[in-house]
Protein backbone atom coordinates (compact mmCIF):
# COMPACT_ATOMS: atom_id res chain seq x y z
CA UNK A 1 0.00 0.00 0.00
CA UNK A 2 1.13 3.59 -0.83
CA UNK A 3 -0.85 5.51 -0.05
CA UNK A 4 -2.98 6.40 3.28
CA UNK A 5 -6.65 5.26 2.07
CA UNK A 6 -8.79 6.73 5.16
CA UNK A 7 -8.69 10.50 4.53
CA UNK A 8 -10.52 12.71 2.21
CA UNK A 9 -9.42 13.70 -1.00
CA UNK A 10 -10.23 16.41 -3.45
CA UNK A 11 -11.94 15.06 -6.39
CA UNK A 12 -12.76 18.31 -8.00
CA UNK A 13 -13.67 22.32 -6.95
CA UNK A 14 -17.39 22.58 -6.98
CA UNK A 15 -17.38 24.77 -10.22
CA UNK A 16 -15.87 21.66 -12.10
CA UNK A 17 -19.52 20.01 -11.84
CA UNK A 18 -22.03 21.53 -13.94
CA UNK A 19 -23.19 18.75 -16.52
CA UNK A 20 -21.01 15.98 -17.58
CA UNK A 21 -19.06 14.44 -15.02
CA UNK A 22 -15.49 14.68 -13.98
CA UNK A 23 -12.72 11.28 -14.23
CA UNK A 24 -9.75 11.27 -12.63
CA UNK A 25 -7.43 8.69 -10.83
CA UNK A 26 -6.79 9.02 -7.60
CA UNK A 27 -4.57 6.95 -5.44
CA UNK A 28 -3.98 4.90 -8.37
CA UNK A 29 -7.76 4.12 -8.69
CA UNK A 30 -10.02 5.45 -11.77
CA UNK A 31 -12.90 7.73 -10.05
CA UNK A 32 -16.17 9.50 -11.44
CA UNK A 33 -17.68 12.83 -9.92
CA UNK A 34 -20.72 13.63 -10.86
CA UNK A 35 -24.05 15.69 -9.36
CA UNK A 36 -27.17 13.63 -8.56
CA UNK A 37 -30.46 15.12 -9.85
CA UNK A 38 -30.88 16.71 -5.98
CA UNK A 39 -27.21 18.40 -6.48
CA UNK A 40 -25.60 16.18 -4.10
CA UNK A 41 -21.90 14.79 -5.26
CA UNK A 42 -21.69 11.17 -6.72
CA UNK A 43 -18.44 9.36 -6.59
CA UNK A 44 -17.74 5.94 -8.36
CA UNK A 45 -15.72 3.51 -9.77
CA UNK A 46 -14.57 5.46 -12.92
CA UNK A 47 -14.44 2.35 -15.40
CA UNK A 48 -17.06 -0.20 -16.37
CA UNK A 49 -16.54 -3.38 -15.42
CA UNK A 50 -17.37 -4.99 -18.79
CA UNK A 51 -14.55 -3.35 -21.20
CA UNK A 52 -13.28 -1.27 -19.04
CA UNK A 53 -14.40 1.98 -21.40
CA UNK A 54 -13.87 5.45 -18.98
CA UNK A 55 -17.49 6.21 -17.67
CA UNK A 56 -16.88 9.70 -17.00
CA UNK A 57 -17.53 10.13 -20.63
CA UNK A 58 -20.77 8.45 -20.73
CA UNK A 59 -24.23 9.91 -20.55
CA UNK A 60 -26.27 11.54 -17.70
CA UNK A 61 -30.03 10.19 -16.87
CA UNK A 62 -31.15 11.63 -13.62
CA UNK A 63 -29.05 10.48 -11.47
CA UNK A 64 -27.90 7.20 -13.56
CA UNK A 65 -24.95 6.92 -16.05
CA UNK A 66 -24.76 5.12 -19.28
CA UNK A 67 -21.53 3.52 -20.52
CA UNK A 68 -20.05 4.99 -23.85
CA UNK A 69 -19.03 1.93 -24.88
CA UNK A 70 -22.23 -0.28 -24.63
CA UNK A 71 -24.61 1.41 -22.81
CA UNK A 72 -25.14 -0.64 -19.12
CA UNK A 73 -26.45 2.17 -17.04
CA UNK A 74 -25.33 2.09 -13.28
CA UNK A 75 -27.23 3.92 -10.39
CA UNK A 76 -25.72 6.70 -8.19
CA UNK A 77 -25.15 3.24 -5.73
CA UNK A 78 -22.90 1.50 -8.39
CA UNK A 79 -25.25 -1.23 -8.98
CA UNK A 80 -26.21 -1.85 -12.79
CA UNK A 81 -29.71 -1.39 -13.52
CA UNK A 82 -30.21 -1.68 -17.36
CA UNK A 83 -28.06 -3.58 -20.10
CA UNK A 84 -29.55 -2.68 -23.18
CA UNK A 85 -28.41 -6.40 -24.45
CA UNK A 86 -30.02 -8.63 -22.11
CA UNK A 87 -30.21 -9.47 -18.57
CA UNK A 88 -28.30 -7.33 -15.97
CA UNK A 89 -25.04 -9.38 -14.98
CA UNK A 90 -25.12 -9.96 -11.18
CA UNK A 91 -21.69 -8.56 -11.13
CA UNK A 92 -22.17 -5.80 -12.98
CA UNK A 93 -21.71 -3.02 -9.71
CA UNK A 94 -18.87 0.01 -9.41
CA UNK A 95 -17.28 0.91 -6.21
CA UNK A 96 -19.33 3.79 -4.77
CA UNK A 97 -17.33 6.31 -2.76
CA UNK A 98 -18.70 8.63 0.09
CA UNK A 99 -18.71 12.18 -1.38
CA UNK A 100 -18.99 15.36 -0.02
CA UNK A 101 -19.10 19.09 -1.28
CA UNK A 102 -18.54 21.60 1.25
CA UNK A 103 -16.88 25.05 0.42
CA UNK A 104 -16.31 25.03 -2.59
CA UNK A 105 -14.91 21.66 -2.90
CA UNK A 106 -15.35 18.09 -3.64
CA UNK A 107 -14.50 15.73 -1.64
CA UNK A 108 -13.94 11.75 -1.72
CA UNK A 109 -13.10 9.02 0.70
CA UNK A 110 -10.56 6.34 -0.54
CA UNK A 111 -11.07 4.26 2.60
CA UNK A 112 -13.08 2.20 4.58
CA UNK A 113 -16.71 4.20 4.14
CA UNK A 114 -17.72 3.50 7.87
CA UNK A 115 -14.72 5.45 8.65
CA UNK A 116 -15.99 8.91 6.54
CA UNK A 117 -16.36 11.65 8.97
CA UNK A 118 -16.87 14.71 7.32
CA UNK A 119 -15.68 16.99 10.59
CA UNK A 120 -12.42 15.52 9.31
CA UNK A 121 -12.63 17.68 6.29
CA UNK A 122 -9.55 20.62 6.55
CA UNK A 123 -11.28 24.16 6.56
CA UNK A 124 -11.65 25.63 3.21
CA UNK A 125 -14.03 28.22 3.90
CA UNK A 126 -12.51 31.50 2.78
CA UNK A 127 -12.72 29.51 -0.40
CA UNK A 128 -16.54 31.41 -0.07
CA UNK A 129 -16.10 33.65 2.00
CA UNK A 130 -17.52 36.79 0.53
CA UNK A 131 -14.76 38.35 2.62
CA UNK A 132 -12.18 37.02 0.48
CA UNK A 133 -11.32 37.66 -3.48
CA UNK A 134 -10.43 33.99 -4.42
CA UNK A 135 -8.67 32.27 -7.32
CA UNK A 136 -9.09 28.27 -8.29
CA UNK A 137 -6.40 26.89 -9.74
CA UNK A 138 -5.44 23.19 -10.74
CA UNK A 139 -2.09 21.59 -12.47
CA UNK A 140 -0.51 18.23 -12.95
CA UNK A 141 2.42 17.55 -11.33
CA UNK A 142 4.90 14.69 -12.97
CA UNK A 143 6.30 13.82 -9.51
CA UNK A 144 5.64 11.88 -6.04
CA UNK A 145 2.99 13.21 -4.04
CA UNK A 146 5.18 13.53 -1.08
CA UNK A 147 8.29 15.58 -3.35
CA UNK A 148 5.12 18.23 -3.83
CA UNK A 149 4.67 18.45 0.62
CA UNK A 150 8.25 18.83 0.74
CA UNK A 151 8.20 21.51 -1.54
CA UNK A 152 5.46 23.24 0.24
CA UNK A 153 6.29 22.70 4.04
CA UNK A 154 9.87 24.09 2.70
CA UNK A 155 9.76 27.91 2.59
CA UNK A 156 13.16 28.62 2.44
CA UNK A 157 13.04 28.02 -1.61
CA UNK A 158 10.68 30.92 -2.65
CA UNK A 159 13.17 33.60 -1.63
CA UNK A 160 15.91 31.44 -4.38
CA UNK A 161 12.93 30.29 -6.90
CA UNK A 162 10.29 32.82 -6.72
CA UNK A 163 12.43 35.41 -6.62
CA UNK A 164 11.23 38.60 -8.25
CA UNK A 165 7.24 37.49 -7.45
CA UNK A 166 6.33 35.67 -4.74
CA UNK A 167 9.61 36.21 -2.56
CA UNK A 168 13.09 38.30 -3.06
CA UNK A 169 16.43 37.88 -1.35
CA UNK A 170 15.04 39.55 1.47
CA UNK A 171 13.92 36.42 2.60
CA UNK A 172 16.62 34.36 3.86
CA UNK A 173 19.32 34.20 6.22
CA UNK A 174 18.95 36.41 9.03
CA UNK A 175 15.18 37.81 8.23
CA UNK A 176 14.14 34.56 8.26
CA UNK A 177 12.87 32.93 11.42
CA UNK A 178 11.61 29.70 11.57
CA UNK A 179 9.66 27.27 14.10
CA UNK A 180 8.63 23.43 13.77
CA UNK A 181 5.67 21.91 15.74
CA UNK A 182 3.80 18.56 14.89
CA UNK A 183 0.30 18.18 16.82
CA UNK A 184 -1.30 14.68 15.73
CA UNK A 185 -1.10 14.21 12.31
CA UNK A 186 -0.67 17.97 11.52
CA UNK A 187 2.56 19.34 10.86
CA UNK A 188 2.97 23.10 11.58
CA UNK A 189 6.25 24.96 9.19
CA UNK A 190 5.88 28.24 10.83
CA UNK A 191 7.88 31.18 9.14
CA UNK A 192 8.35 35.14 10.06
CA UNK A 193 10.00 37.97 8.37
CA UNK A 194 10.15 41.07 10.54
CA UNK A 195 10.29 44.93 9.28
CA UNK A 196 10.76 43.66 5.14
CA UNK A 197 10.11 44.99 2.24
CA UNK A 198 6.95 43.34 0.77
CA UNK A 199 8.07 40.80 -2.29
CA UNK A 200 7.55 42.31 -5.71
CA UNK A 201 4.66 40.42 -6.95
CA UNK A 202 3.31 41.64 -3.43
CA UNK A 203 3.82 44.91 -3.49
CA UNK A 204 0.89 46.00 -5.23
CA UNK A 205 -1.05 44.54 -2.09
CA UNK A 206 0.83 46.72 0.14
CA UNK A 207 2.80 49.74 -1.01
CA UNK A 208 6.05 50.55 -0.55
CA UNK A 209 6.20 50.63 3.47
CA UNK A 210 7.94 47.83 5.68
CA UNK A 211 5.79 44.61 6.59
CA UNK A 212 5.81 41.45 9.25
CA UNK A 213 5.26 38.74 7.01
CA UNK A 214 3.51 35.60 8.62
CA UNK A 215 4.15 32.15 6.47
CA UNK A 216 2.55 29.52 8.95
CA UNK A 217 2.17 26.57 6.54
CA UNK A 218 0.23 23.06 8.03
CA UNK A 219 -0.14 19.85 6.55
CA UNK A 220 -3.27 18.17 7.64
CA UNK A 221 -1.92 14.27 6.77
CA UNK A 222 -1.57 13.12 4.36
CA UNK A 223 -1.49 15.64 1.86
CA UNK A 224 -3.85 18.64 2.44
CA UNK A 225 -2.07 21.90 3.00
CA UNK A 226 -3.21 25.63 3.92
CA UNK A 227 -0.50 28.65 4.22
CA UNK A 228 -1.53 31.71 6.12
CA UNK A 229 0.17 33.99 5.25
CA UNK A 230 -0.46 37.56 6.09
CA UNK A 231 1.84 41.22 5.79
CA UNK A 232 0.91 43.33 8.70
CA UNK A 233 2.42 46.42 9.91
CA UNK A 234 5.84 46.70 11.35
CA UNK A 235 5.31 45.61 15.19
CA UNK A 236 1.44 45.85 14.65
CA UNK A 237 -1.57 43.07 15.39
CA UNK A 238 -1.69 40.11 13.28
CA UNK A 239 -5.36 40.44 13.01
CA UNK A 240 -5.10 43.31 10.65
CA UNK A 241 -3.22 43.52 7.22
CA UNK A 242 -3.38 42.04 3.93
CA UNK A 243 -3.88 38.03 4.11
CA UNK A 244 -3.53 35.75 1.37
CA UNK A 245 -5.09 32.47 2.90
CA UNK A 246 -3.59 29.92 -0.15
CA UNK A 247 -4.84 26.25 0.26
CA UNK A 248 -2.94 23.82 -1.15
CA UNK A 249 -4.77 19.75 -2.01
CA UNK A 250 -2.95 17.56 -3.25
CA UNK A 251 -4.05 14.10 -4.38
CA UNK A 252 -1.98 11.20 -5.43
CA UNK A 253 -3.13 10.01 -9.17
CA UNK A 254 -0.27 7.12 -9.00
CA UNK A 255 2.97 6.88 -7.60
CA UNK A 256 4.72 8.90 -10.90
CA UNK A 257 2.10 11.61 -10.69
CA UNK A 258 0.30 14.34 -8.39
CA UNK A 259 -2.97 16.57 -8.40
CA UNK A 260 -2.13 19.64 -7.67
CA UNK A 261 -5.49 22.16 -6.76
CA UNK A 262 -4.86 25.28 -5.53
CA UNK A 263 -6.83 28.45 -3.81
CA UNK A 264 -5.31 31.97 -3.18
CA UNK A 265 -7.95 33.87 -1.54
CA UNK A 266 -7.24 38.05 0.03
CA UNK A 267 -8.90 40.24 2.39
CA UNK A 268 -8.34 43.39 0.14
CA UNK A 269 -9.83 45.31 -2.73
CA UNK A 270 -12.31 42.68 -3.39
CA UNK A 271 -13.95 44.14 -6.39
CA UNK A 272 -11.11 45.04 -8.21
CA UNK A 273 -10.97 42.95 -11.11
CA UNK A 274 -7.39 44.13 -12.21
CA UNK A 275 -5.97 43.05 -8.95
CA UNK A 276 -7.45 39.24 -9.37
CA UNK A 277 -5.96 38.73 -12.77
CA UNK A 278 -2.45 39.53 -11.69
CA UNK A 279 -3.07 37.51 -8.11
CA UNK A 280 -4.16 34.48 -10.61
CA UNK A 281 -1.29 35.28 -13.06
CA UNK A 282 1.30 34.94 -10.28
CA UNK A 283 -0.27 32.02 -8.62
CA UNK A 284 -0.07 30.64 -11.66
CA UNK A 285 3.37 31.50 -12.56
CA UNK A 286 4.74 30.41 -9.16
CA UNK A 287 3.10 26.96 -8.85
CA UNK A 288 2.85 26.11 -12.47
CA UNK A 289 6.14 27.78 -14.25
CA UNK A 290 8.48 27.58 -11.22
CA UNK A 291 7.51 25.14 -8.40
CA UNK A 292 6.21 22.11 -11.17
CA UNK A 293 9.12 21.89 -13.58
CA UNK A 294 11.64 21.70 -10.75
CA UNK A 295 9.93 19.63 -8.41
CA UNK A 296 9.65 17.34 -11.95
CA UNK A 297 13.93 17.92 -12.62
CA UNK A 298 14.32 16.53 -8.67
CA UNK A 299 12.30 13.84 -9.53
CA UNK A 300 13.64 12.68 -12.59
CA UNK A 301 17.13 13.44 -11.09
CA UNK A 302 16.32 11.38 -8.10
CA UNK A 303 15.55 7.88 -10.52
CA UNK A 304 13.39 6.97 -7.08
CA UNK A 305 10.56 7.88 -5.04
CA UNK A 306 11.97 6.73 -1.74
CA UNK A 307 13.93 10.37 -1.24
CA UNK A 308 16.31 8.42 1.99
CA UNK A 309 17.39 5.81 -0.30
CA UNK A 310 19.84 8.56 -1.97
CA UNK A 311 20.99 9.83 1.52
CA UNK A 312 20.12 13.35 1.31
CA UNK A 313 22.01 15.89 3.16
CA UNK A 314 19.02 17.47 5.30
CA UNK A 315 19.41 21.11 6.25
CA UNK A 316 17.66 22.32 9.55
CA UNK A 317 14.63 23.93 7.80
CA UNK A 318 14.20 20.81 6.31
CA UNK A 319 12.69 19.33 9.86
CA UNK A 320 9.18 19.25 8.78
CA UNK A 321 9.65 17.64 5.21
CA UNK A 322 10.98 15.17 6.85
CA UNK A 323 8.75 14.68 10.09
CA UNK A 324 5.89 14.74 7.76
CA UNK A 325 7.75 11.89 5.55
CA UNK A 326 7.98 9.82 8.58
CA UNK A 327 4.47 10.69 10.20
CA UNK A 328 2.77 9.88 6.35
CA UNK A 329 5.06 6.64 6.37
CA UNK A 330 3.61 5.52 9.78
CA UNK A 331 -0.03 6.30 8.73
CA UNK A 332 0.33 3.96 5.66
CA UNK A 333 2.22 0.98 7.91
CA UNK A 334 -0.84 1.40 10.17
CA UNK A 335 -3.37 0.95 7.66
CA UNK A 336 -1.55 -1.88 6.07
CA UNK A 337 -1.55 -3.93 9.62
CA UNK A 338 -5.13 -3.65 10.41
CA UNK A 339 -6.04 -4.43 6.83
CA UNK A 340 -3.98 -7.47 7.03
CA UNK A 341 -5.21 -8.25 10.19
CA UNK A 342 -8.61 -8.05 9.35
CA UNK A 343 -8.21 -10.26 6.54
CA UNK A 344 -7.09 -12.98 8.84
CA UNK A 345 -9.32 -12.40 11.30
Amino acid sequence: MMYVRNSWYCAAWSNELVEAPVGRRMLGEPVMVYRAENGEPVALEGRCPHRFAPLHLGRLESDTIACPYHGLVFDRGGACVHNPHGDVPKDAKLRAYPAVERNGVIWVWMGDPDKADPDLIVDSGFVVDPGYATVLGYLNVAAHYQMVIDNLLDLTHPAILHQGGLSSEEYMGENMHHRFRQEGTEIHSEYSFYNVNPSPGLAPLWGDRKTDVRAFMTLYAPTNLLLDFRMNEVDGPVEEGVFLPTLHLLVPENEERTHYFYAMGRNVELDNEELSAITAKMARHAFEEEDEPMIRACQEMMGTTDIFSLKPVVLKTDVAAVRARILIDKLIASESAKEAERRTA
